[in-house]
């Protein structure tokens, strides 16, 4: 299910393309298009330390519906009309992917908000030898390696 956008709000974008059961796009394609955006945003946030979903502040979160909805639209657009209208003409969907693609790069570059910025959001990977490196270390009597060291040819 979409986090930030809904289909409706895509729509609104796109308001000559009839969405629908009985059209060739459909609401469920909508929120599949949708989810595939939001995913690609939360990439870019993770990246920059921030936890996904984000849910402050609102003034953000309307961004990122923006963005999402700017996102889903191009993609839905280049569906339906895949090629340029005419020559010397743009594709249907250009307008829209670029304004997506700006705000990808808005996010990597903008400051952002201290409330969803965290600081050492990053996962620690240990293991247990990294946990407690003073115990020695013991792997059965079954576990050798390729050549015993303890051997003479």
């Amino acid at each position: 299910m979409p986090t930030y956008a809904q289909a409706a709000d895509v729509q609104a974008r796109m308001v000559r393309i009839p969405t629908g059961a009985a059209n060739t796009l459909t609401t469920e394609n909508l929120d599949l298009l949708i989810e595939q955006i939001e995913g690609e945003i939360e990439m870019v946030l993770a990246g920059r330390d921030v936890f996904v979903p984000v849910t402050t502040p609102s003034w953000f979160i309307s961004r990122l519906r923006s963005l999402a909805c700017d996102g889903a639209a191009a993609l839905a657009m280049k569906a339906v009309f895949p090629e340029v209208q005419g020559p010397g003409s743009s594709p249907a969907y250009a307008y829209f992917e670029t304004r997506y693609r700006q705000g990808l790069i808005q996010l990597q570059r903008m400051t952002l908000p201290s409330s969803v910025v965290t600081a050492g959001a990053t996962l620690d990977v240990t293991t247990y030898f990294t946990r407690n490196p003073d115990l020695p270390a013991t792997y059965g009597e079954n576990a050798t390696g390729l050549f015993d060291v303890d051997k003479v040819l």
